[in-house]
């Protein structure tokens, strides 16, 4: 029997629990408060700290790793940063909405070798608190900052260029979140991984984590021994109307798109690379 073969057989009993779980945990409702309250008699959302103290777990013991792993998120970045550089001539003073614990930092820093990077992430309390236990290695000239909402942020700092990759179907009110970055001083806006769809709908968003039969075949070398413990995470889901997206962006031209970057997680979903330049 082949290795690969065996691989696959490895999988059903997971491919059959996860199609079970999703089944059970992945509901539409007809508010997001109503999603979000379901999620939270599950898991407490966002918020559940066994996740994020394994996840910085994790982010800490393979830090060097996020200098060279990418994604898809990493690819748009540097098209954004690309197109801004073209645009203005200048590197941008970025802010990055849940940017998690900052790994798009260090892969910028890895690839911008000697440019001063002013990087900022908003994210929720629990990972701007635990990222004080980071070491970011920062050179002089380089910075990396956390907020727990966009508002504080843009009140001490000014920023260029707004990064946001899978965010904006999870915040509680996107398009009040949207209304702020328009009238904000960015000059460009680049969005990836955003849930699409010609309605606005909500969802509780089921994630199950399996521990890995063979963690040498993971992307990361060191897995925290806790970080998959067979559990069931929920999170509450807005889809996004593009047409809406736009309207609230108004200050805002699209510079470029990507389409058919990822399926959609939901049934009448799909994803796509926008990034936007402020009007003349």
């Amino acid at each position: 029997m082949s290795i690969k073969l065996i691989e696959i057989i490895k999988r059903i009993p997971f491919k059959i629990r996860h199609e079970y779980l999703e089944s059970k945990y992945s509901k539409k409702f007809s508010s997001f408060k109503e999603a979000k309250d379901f999620c939270n008699n599950i898991s407490k959302g966002y918020g559940n700290k066994d996740r994020l103290y394994c996840e910085l777990e994790l982010f800490q013991s393979n830090i060097e790793i996020f200098s060279y792993k990418w994604g898809q998120q990493h690819k748009f970045l540097f098209e954004c940063i690309s197109s801004y550089l073209n645009h203005f001539k200048t590197f941008p003073r970025i802010l990055d909405l849940g940017g998690g614990f900052g790994n798009c930092f260090f892969y910028l820093k890895n690839i911008f070798k000697n440019t001063e990077i002013n990087y900022t992430v908003v994210e929720q309390e629990g990972i701007v608190e635990l990222s004080k236990n980071i070491d970011f290695k920062c050179k002089n000239s380089d910075s990396i900052n956390f907020y727990e909402s966009i508002d504080s942020a843009i009140k001490k700092n000014d920023y260029d260029l707004l990064f946001s990759s899978g965010t904006l179907q999870f915040l509680d009110n996107p398009y009040n979140t949207l209304d702020k970055i328009n009238s904000s001083n960015f000059k460009m806006i680049g969005l990836t991984r955003v849930s699409f769809s010609y309605n606005t709908e909500y969802y509780s968003q089921m994630v199950y984590y399996k521990k890995p039969s063979n963690l040498k075949k993971n992307i990361f070398k060191d897995l925290p021994k806790n970080f998959y413990n067979n559990f069931v995470l929920c999170y509450p889901h807005t889809t996004i109307e593009e047409e809406k997206l736009l309207n609230h962006l108004k200050n805002f031209k699209i510079d470029f798109t990507n389409e058919g970057i990822e399926p959609g997680r939901f049934k009448g979903c799909y994803s796509k690379d926008i990034l936007l330049i402020r009007n003349n």
